[in-house]
Formats: structure tokens, sequence, C-alpha cells
């Protein structure tokens, strides 16, 4: 445990999101760039090395889980440095471990750079949230952040179904109990089934992996409940397609009309290397339901929903272009970085170069 607690303070000393460790590779760590780095003076892990810290971490129901089904994650404090979720994999090696570190501070939308259209979905009363993005870039955090908003504003009744739990929020204004499927439930859908019973004002689900979570989220935000979750998806277009083609065929006209009905919002966000290599700057994408919106998913044309939201000051509905500029222009990350992330490179480049002849011309006044 020694070598884990050693690995953990340099990973917190670093602010490095993840400590990756591979069987025949030394102890890796996710820099502040978003690259993953190999840490120096550690030796190759061996087979027997990171079967005897799954051992050690896990229960021997959990290593035997493990080994059953081949993945297994959960969340846990660690050698009184933090708190970690915890994903443990067998590949072909052996056993490979993710650590990533959790903030035990629930930072604002301030300290996270959120648009204002974040904090007013998370006002809402009723229908379904989504937070969107590729896997590392945050998602879990902009929602405990949402949560946070909600416990500081309303007195409501809020239950959170998670795998595992990774924030652990106290009741301010609001109520709040979590649950952790494999600990305290069954399953999200055993868990669902009593939701209505249990007086809940707002539902948050970890994450919607399958037709079943997805099924059950509409469900509940069609009869008047908050629901927040997170996707992993690219985009806001990318997103609906996810969440309709998950179904079978037959029953994706219906899972349309239920998107049409109950979301509300969507929220996708990226992160993307500083230029002053302090760390990464977080980029947003947010679609806000409107009739034209709701249109575009009946008619099966997500493929225009950039052209709906596009434009858009960071204060309304916009897409990564919006902000990746605004990011650009404020000099907190380079062109290179701001072309790699762009949708249409070509048609970005353009937009920039405007932008730098227009601050160019405003300079020399």
């Amino acid at each position: 445990m020694q070598y884990l607690k050693t690995l953990f303070e340099a990973q917190k000393k670093i602010h490095s999101s993840d400590l990756h460790l591979y069987v025949g590779h030394p102890p890796y760590l996710r820099g502040a760039d978003g690259g993953l780095y190999p840490v120096k003076h550690y030796d190759p892990l061996k087979t027997t090395d990171t079967e005897h810290i799954a051992k050690t971490l896990l229960s021997q129901v959990q290593f035997e889980k493990l080994k059953t089904e081949k993945d297994f994650e959960v969340s846990m404090p660690l050698e009184e440095v933090a708190r970690f979720r915890v994903n443990f994999y067998v590949e072909k090696d052996g056993i490979a471990a993710v650590f990533r570190m959790i903030d035990e501070d629930i930072p604002s939308f301030e300290d996270l750079g959120l648009p204002v259209p974040v904090e007013d979905l998370s006002l809402l009363h009723f229908g379904l949230v989504l937070v969107t993005g590729p896997n590392g870039s945050g998602k879990s955090t902009t929602m405990a952040a949402m949560i946070d908003k909600i416990n500081e504003t309303r007195n409501a009744n809020i239950i959170t179904i998670e795998e595992p739990i990774e924030f652990y929020h106290r009741s301010k204004k609001s109520v709040i109990t979590q649950r952790e499927v494999g600990t305290h439930i069954k399953s999200f859908a055993g868990a669902a089934k009593y939701l209505f019973r249990q007086d809940v004002d707002v539902v948050v689900i970890g994450e919607m992996r399958d037709p079943q979570s997805f099924s059950l989220a509409l469900d509940i935000a069609e009869t008047g409940h908050l629901v927040l979750s997170t996707v992993h998806s690219e985009d806001v277009p990318s997103t609906i397609s996810r969440i309709v083609n998950i179904f079978p065929p037959d029953k994706q006209n219906m899972i349309r009309t239920k998107l049409a009905i109950s979301l509300r919002g969507v929220i996708s966000q990226k992160l993307i290397p500083k230029k002053d290599f302090s760390g990464r700057a977080i980029a947003t994408e947010v679609m806000i339901q409107n009739d034209a919106t709701k249109h575009i998913i009946q008619e099966r044309k997500e493929q225009f929903l950039h052209q709906e939201i596009a434009g858009g000051a960071t204060d309304g509905p916009h897409i990564f272009n919006d902000s990746i500029l605004q990011l650009y222009l404020n000099d907190v990350i380079s062109k290179e970085h701001a072309l790699i992330n762009a949708h249409d490179p070509n048609d970005f480049l353009a937009t920039l170069e405007k932008a730098d002849r227009e601050r160019a011309a405003e300079i020399s006044k």
C-alpha cells in the first residue's frame, strides 16, 4: 500500500486526474495537457503485482466478481489521500487498473468554467437534462455541480442512483440520498420501481448505457420529475442518435416522441489543453429544447441541430465551435488545439483567420 500511497500523493500534487496501472509497464499519470505519461524511476509491473493490488483493495466477493465478469468498478477513500473511482479490468497480460481521483469539494460552475445555460438547466423542475462527452471529459464533475446548485436553491428530495457513487453530497436546502448499484440496490430498474413511492423530486442517474436505463429515465421525466444523467457521446446530434439507435427499429419512433416531449437540454463537453500548460479548459455545446429542436428530433434530422443552435453566445445555446472560438480569442487555448477540436477544421480555420484580422485591426487603432 505504500507503493500506491506514493503514487497517489504524486497524482494529487500534479493535479493528475487518473493513475493507470498495466502489466509490463511502469505506472502512468494523466497530465494536465491530457496526455498519458510514465512515472519516472518505477519498474514495469508484473502480473502478480496488479493482482495483489486488486486483492488488497477489493473484498473477496468483489475480487471473485472481477474474475467472473472481467470488469469491476468501485469508489473508495484510499490511503488518506483522496477518494477514487477505481476500475479494474482483465486484459491479455493480466489485471489492469485505472484510479480516477475525485475532488472532496464540489466545484462551482465558475470554477469549472461552465456557461450560463448549464445553471439555467439546473434550475428546471421537470424533464430530462443530459451531460454528455467522451470518457474523461468531466461529465460527472459537471453533474455534481448541477446537483449542488439544486441542493442550495430548492427544498427538494433528490435521489441518486450511481455505479459507483463518486461525489458525496451533504444535504443543504434539499435532502439527498445516494444509492449505489451492487451495494445498496441490486439494479437500476429495481430502484426505479419504487421512486414514486419515495416522494422524489429530482432523480440522478449516474450514466445511461442501455435501453432499459434510457427508457426508465424518459418515463420518470414524463411524470413531472427532473432527471439528470450522463451519456457517452461526442456532441448534441450524436447524443440524440445514440439514444434512438440503442432501441430496436420498431420502437425508435416512440423514443423520438418521448425525447421531443421530455428532453429539456443537452450539455456536451470536452477538455482542451490550455496554452499556458496550467491544465485543461472546458469547451461546451449546449442545446435548449424548443419547438424547432423538437421538430428536428421527431423528423429524424439530427444533422440540422448544429444549424439550429450555431452562432450563439455562450450565455445561450451554442455549438462547440462557438465555445472553442471564445477560448481562442481569450488566449486560453492555442490555434493548434482549437483546430484539432473543431468540427470542421477548414471552416473553423477561416473563422479564426477572420477573427485574427479583426483583432489585429482593433489593436492597431
